[in-house]
């Protein structure tokens, strides 16, 4: 298997994965495993947030590394995630996530007409 051969981003398919693992991978969890404790510091079974990341994993993601959003930011920083990860072209990492949780309104005019208005 190659490295992240089982990493989920996609909105839908990130979703499916986190309901049922069985909707997306051809192996089961006594052949695999749980995912780990430290999932977020690995590679290989893994969900992600991102450019085509959806609200489920984004949570999933943040609830892992222990990141908190005021609900009245969480949109702003759903979709910063979505900007900063498309610019980069990479997954983002804790500490990115952490910023821009901690700063979303500071951020968003990194992003001029791409965000809605605050």
């Amino acid at each position: 298997m190659g490295r992240n051969a089982f990493a989920h981003e996609s909105g839908i398919h990130a979703d499916g994965a986190l309901k049922d693992h069985g909707n997306y991978e051809l192996y089961d969890e006594a052949a695999l495993g749980p995912f780990p404790e430290d999932w977020h510091a690995r590679t290989g079974r893994v969900v992600l947030t991102g450019e085509y990341g959806g609200k489920a994993g984004f949570r999933h993601v943040l609830d892992g590394l222990g990141i908190e959003v005021r609900p009245d930011e969480e949109e702003l920083v759903f979709q910063l995630v979505q900007l900063c990860n498309a610019q980069t072209g990479r997954p983002l990492t804790g500490d990115e996530l952490r910023l821009i949780a901690g700063y979303p309104r500071q951020l968003a005019p990194m992003f001029p007409g791409q965000l809605p208005a605050l």
